[in-house]
């Protein structure tokens, strides 16, 4: 889990050290090679299965993960040796095994040892949006904990909050490094989840109308406030195994920021934020919920229509557009930015922002103590 050490230490304590962490360690080698022959065999069609599942079955042979196939005895030896060890488990929480290789296995044997998984929402809201994964995500565990409301939405739900580490608010300081700070997102070719999240974070066949956008809020900016821009592209690290598979806003922006400055990378993106006067966020993850929650001036770009929030949650923003945090139109964004740069404190600190602020973040984060009492309450039986 990505849990703040805060809520980890009370988790340990309240429950009386029943809950703790465990891990795992990836003590297996996985090859480079495929093994066609094996393919082919698991591929064969069986005339007891309807035609989809026989189309499923051909897709071995060219999509299915090495994971399952070539390395699947060294992966499951290793695993299932190190999970035997917990044996007094009743329930794990994880909140990384929808987009990772390994996890799902480790949940697997778990189950099949008798344990009940519990997916607690990582830090980003998929639920407003079209075509949410949550109801098919939901089925994957015993028991899915939510950040809001929507949990009553989700056939095995609970009410929770977020655990993570959204940061501190930051102290007023007399100076900062950066005027404004321009936090970048990346635009993927191909995309891993059609859904209306994803369209806003510039995915797939989405990815040009979200360039065009940030190009043309830059475009409407003179190029007196460009050269206080700072740059900061999306790290290399968090591209994961999709990294060939998308580029980094910069490689279609570069001529509208030739008089920016560009962030190394060096610090986490918390530490160069809170360095910054006023912050841009150009994509929807993490990045926004960090600021909010940091307190700090924060414009959010927002390149698609409202058309892609689920029926249910047409208002989930409206808190942040009303007040001109989120902005869904590129030369509007352009003119609020110029208009509040010279002093982003004066807009930010109003009773009006400031309440829009802890209204979206109570609906989007929740009560993190929410989660720890259910937490708490399985683990000493209540």
């Amino acid at each position: 889990s990505w849990f703040k050490e805060q809520w980890s230490q009370q988790l340990a304590t309240r429950s009386g050290y029943e809950i703790q962490r465990i891990g795992y360690d990836r003590l297996f080698t996985c090859g480079t090679t495929i093994d066609f022959e094996k393919r082919t065999f698991l591929a064969q069609p069986a005339v007891e299965l309807d035609r989809f599942s026989n189309f499923f079955l051909s897709t071995f042979t060219a999509l299915f993960p090495r994971t399952f196939v070539e390395d699947w005895r060294a992966v499951y030896g290793s695993i299932m040796t190190q999970m035997s060890l917990y044996r007094r488990l009743k329930y794990v929480v994880s909140e990384l095994w929808i987009g990772d290789a390994i996890e799902p296995i480790v949940l697997a044997i778990l189950m099949q040892q008798g344990v009940k998984t519990i997916y607690h929402e990582h830090n980003y809201s998929e639920h407003p949006f079209v075509a949410s994964a949550l109801p098919r995500w939901s089925k994957l565990c015993d028991i899915y904990m939510a950040h809001g409301a929507h949990s009553i939405l989700i056939r095995n739900g609970v009410q929770g909050g977020s655990l993570y580490d959204f940061g501190e608010e930051r102290q007023p300081r007399s100076h900062y490094e950066h005027r404004i700070l321009y936090v970048s997102g990346l635009a993927f070719m191909k995309d891993s989840l059609l859904s209306g999240s994803s369209a806003l974070a510039g995915n797939g066949f989405h990815a040009i109308h979200g360039i065009q956008f940030k190009r043309k809020f830059l475009d409407s900016l003179e190029v007196g406030v460009r050269k206080y821009i700072h740059y900061r592209g999306y790290p290399k690290s968090g591209y994961g195994s999709n990294w060939k598979n998308c580029q980094d806003d910069m490689t279609f922006l570069e001529d509208l920021l030739v008089d920016s400055t560009r962030d190394d990378l060096s610090r986490s993106c918390k530490e160069v934020m809170a360095a910054s006067r006023l912050v841009v966020v150009a994509y929807l993850a993490t990045t926004h919920l960090e600021s909010l929650s940091m307190n700090i001036p924060t414009i959010l770009l927002f390149p698609a229509p409202l058309g892609f929030l689920d029926v249910y949650y047409r208002d989930f923003f409206d808190p942040l557009i009303t007040v001109g945090i989120c902005q869904t139109d590129p030369q509007a964004a352009a003119e609020f930015l110029v208009h509040v740069a010279d002093a982003p404190e004066e807009w930010w600190f109003s009773s009006e922002v400031q309440e829009a602020r802890k209204t979206f973040l109570a609906r989007a984060l929740g009560d993190p103590q929410k989660s720890i009492n259910l937490l708490v309450d399985l683990a000493v039986g209540r």
